[in-house]
């Protein structure tokens, strides 16, 4: 398990235990799978909590779930965790943690992507491949 992973993964838990929600704040791209609709700016804000999702999934740098949106009930969204920038309440914004920069779904983090048959993919990037496994996190206080 890449830091990454755990810190979502502690901070989604952490969120619970408080009777909190959790929200992910994700820069979309084309490895970001999400209704086009709720893209805003190239942004999109997600409910991860446990009451808001089902299948909810992290592994291999990925991350995957069921979750309805308008228009769009069970719509199966995936993201690489490199462009995921935020992780933490939306009523306690200060109490979250943010990712430094969004990484790039290389050949070998497509190669590892759960659900490949969702995605028209894209052609390969030549920037270095960043599977969320960097430190590149603040803890905000």
């Amino acid at each position: 398990m890449s830091l990454r992973e755990s810190v979502l993964l502690t901070v989604r838990e952490w969120c619970e235990e408080k009777n909190d929600d959790c929200y992910i704040w994700v820069a979309v791209d084309d490895s970001v799978r999400v209704p086009a609709a709720c893209v805003h700016d190239g942004w999109v804000i997600l409910d991860i909590s446990s009451s808001g999702v089902d299948g909810f999934s992290t592994a291999d740098g990925w991350m995957s779930f069921v979750a309805d949106f308008p228009d769009n009930p069970d719509f199966t969204v995936c993201l690489p965790l490199c462009r995921i920038l935020r992780v933490g309440s939306p009523n306690e914004f200060e109490d979250g943690v943010h990712f430094e920069g969004a990484g790039v779904a290389t050949d070998e983090l497509w190669a590892r992507c759960p659900v490949p048959e969702l995605y028209d993919r894209p052609k390969a990037e030549s920037e270095p491949a960043d599977n969320g496994a960097s430190g590149g996190f603040r803890v905000i206080e």
